[in-house]
């Protein structure tokens, strides 16, 4: 496998991330962050490279 080599900088959207351990933390943490269009993210490995690579925002 070959590495690419590139100058390149890549600037993510700003957020915040948890990780709850229970549907209730879970709960709470939509419930105290619904006005910022709060989102649950499972697995999510795809949507972070697109945030990294893409134009691609969260609300």
């Amino acid at each position: 496998m070959r590495k690419l080599q590139t100058n390149t900088k890549i600037l993510a959207s700003e957020f915040e991330y948890f990780a709850p351990h229970t549907l209730e933390e879970a709960l709470d943490l939509l419930a105290k962050y619904q006005d910022k269009k709060a989102k649950i993210l499972a697995g999510g490995t795809d949507l972070l490279v697109k945030m990294k690579t893409t134009n691609l925002k969260l609300d």
